[in-house]
Parts: structure tokens; C-alpha cells; sequence
């Protein structure tokens, strides 16, 4: 880590993980003064000012798809495996596991909901955030499209409530573009 305003380096290199074939770090995040990244089946949570490693997680596949967000002090990953987690950020502590879709597009999250497509499933998932239960998980097909149709996973917008406006969900098929009113 470079501190820019005394031009110093703070520490030059820390081992997020041990090393194995593909374990690039992704999509490293920062929050309370701390770097999550996942690190092949890992994720990984790092002291930002020492670099030193407060805590690693293995998990049984990676999350090359999904990623992970955190929102309402929670990591929300979903996980190759076929199970969405939430994780305690200052502890890595599953806090709750739930069955989902395995390989999955990128989550949305608002007001409490985890929303994504499951590439496996074709399905809108919607999990609470905070117990890990499914109040949705919507196919294509259950809304009149031909079987077989799925949504696409790099297609879901959450967009707040604006104007007198309710919060919506934007769901892409391969024919249609859906607005659903979010769950909350």
C-alpha cells in the first residue's frame, strides 16, 4: 500500500492466499477499514493499513460469476457450489447458507434483497438478507414465456422508489424485459 501524502510506502506485498492454480485476487472491496477480495475458493479479509490478514474462508468453489457485494453488514456471495452465503465481515462467520443456482449472474441489491439470475436455473432469485430465505425465485416460463426461456444473467436493475414511484426490479429474458415491483 503507497500513502500518497507522505509518499511512503506503508508495506509493499501481503499474501492474500496461498497460492493455487487461478487464485488471482477479484474484485477486492473496502469497507471499515478493511479489503475483502475472494481469492480462488477463498475469501479473504485483510487490515487495509497493515495489509495483515485477519481472516481467509475456503469454500468448495469459487465465485467467477457472482461475486460478492456487502450490504447491511453482510457479505452476500454466491458461491459455485450452488449455495448463496452470508458472511459476518469482521469474522468470516457463515451467518446463513441457502440453496441457489451455482454459476449466477452479478447481484443487485435494495432495501434488504439480494437479487440475481441463476445461470444454472435461468431463475430470478431474490434472497432476505438478512435470514437467507428465497422470497422469490421466478422462471420465465411461470410468467407465460415458452419452456425452455430463461432470464439472462447479466441483466438485473434494481432501482430505488422515486417520486411516489415503488422500488423496481428490471429482469431481462431472452424476449422480454420485465418490471416487477421489488419485494420491499
Amino acid at each position: 500500500m503507497y500513502d500518497d501524502s507522505t509518499k511512503a510506502w506503508v508495506y509493499e506485498r501481503k499474501l492474500m492466499a496461498p497460492p493455487t492454480q487461478n487464485s488471482s485476487a477479484y474484485e477486492p472491496k473496502i469497507y471499515n477499514g478493511k479489503l475483502y477480495a475472494w481469492v480462488g475458493k477463498n475469501i479473504v479479509c485483510h487490515n487495509l493499513e497493515t495489509g495483515e490478514q485477519i481472516w481467509r474462508k475456503p469454500f468448495p468453489q469459487d465465485f467467477l460469476f457472482s461475486g460478492f457485494i456487502i450490504e447491511d453488514d453482510k457479505i452476500i456471495a454466491n458461491n459455485e457450489d450452488t449455495f448463496t452465503y452470508g458472511i459476518h465481515p469482521e469474522n468470516g462467520a457463515i451467518l446463513w447458507k441457502t440453496e441457489s443456482a451455482g454459476t449466477s449472474g452479478r447481484i443487485s441489491y435494495l432495501n434488504g434483497i439480494a437479487y440475481f439470475v441463476g445461470g444454472s436455473t435461468g431463475k430470478l432469485h431474490a434472497i432476505d438478507t438478512e435470514t437467507g430465505q428465497h422470497v422469490w425465485k421466478l422462471g420465465a416460463s411461470s410468467l407465460g414465456e415458452p419452456a425452455g426461456n430463461s432470464f439472462k444473467t447479466n441483466a438485473v436493475y434494481v432501482f430505488p422508489a422515486k417520486n411516489g414511484n415503488p422500488a423496481k426490479v428490471i429482469a431481462l429474458s431472452h424476449l422480454y424485459a420485465y418490471s416487477f415491483e421489488a419485494y420491499q
